[in-house]
């Protein structure tokens, strides 16, 4: 019976350890992974791992956060590097932060805050901007082709030259006073 629990604690730890190096599971969820499969093995049950049994979603978005702050020239490098990448600044305070010329190509930025931000020739094509706080913010010369600006909030924001070529947006996104998301090219979404 002790070697079944030690062989079944083993199992579980090899496990969370593969999972923690392939997805980044935050180690707070990976105490909490060992802890259920430790109390579920000390009453005497057998741990079953399933196709049922979630898998923990990886924790990327501060590791992603603290990328962009190494700066322009950091990220745009490791966006490079890692061309597939949909990083996650989904709920990012970035409150007046420059993010001039920064690719966010595809970057979840869903209820991020961006007011006051300058992001000049900014790459957000297909990033996601559902639900953004973009009041104030400097998007001049941004592309933002194929984004999702549903919900967005672009009062008293900076669109000089910025390409919105098939953009889409809703009855909710509030659009700067007089500017006119159709003319721009973007595509207005009804539910």
């Amino acid at each position: 019976m002790k070697k079944n629990i030690l062989l079944s604690i083993c199992l579980a730890l090899a496990l969370v350890s593969c999972q923690k190096a392939t997805s980044n599971i935050p180690a707070t969820e990976t105490t909490d992974i060992i802890g259920t499969m430790v109390a579920t093995i000390g009453n005497g049950a057998t741990p079953t791992i399933s196709a049922d049994t979630p898998t923990p979603k990886p924790n990327t978005g501060s590791e992603h956060y603290a990328k962009l702050k190494e700066g322009k020239d950091a990220w745009n490098t490791w966006r490079t590097e890692h061309p597939g990448l949909k990083p996650n600044l989904r709920g990012a305070d970035l409150q007046n932060a420059n993010l001039t010329s920064f690719n966010l190509f595809k970057v979840n930025l869903a209820n991020a805050n961006l007011n006051g931000a300058i992001l000049v020739s900014a790459d957000l094509k297909a990033a996601i901007l559902q639900g953004t706080k973009l009041i104030n913010a400097n998007l001049s010369q941004a592309l933002l082709n194929n984004a999702n600006l549903i919900g967005a909030d672009l009062t008293d924001a900076d669109l000089i030259n910025a390409v919105l070529t098939n953009a889409r947006y809703d009855a909710t996104t509030i659009w700067p006073n007089g500017f006119d998301p159709v003319a721009a090219g973007a595509i207005l979404v009804t539910p």
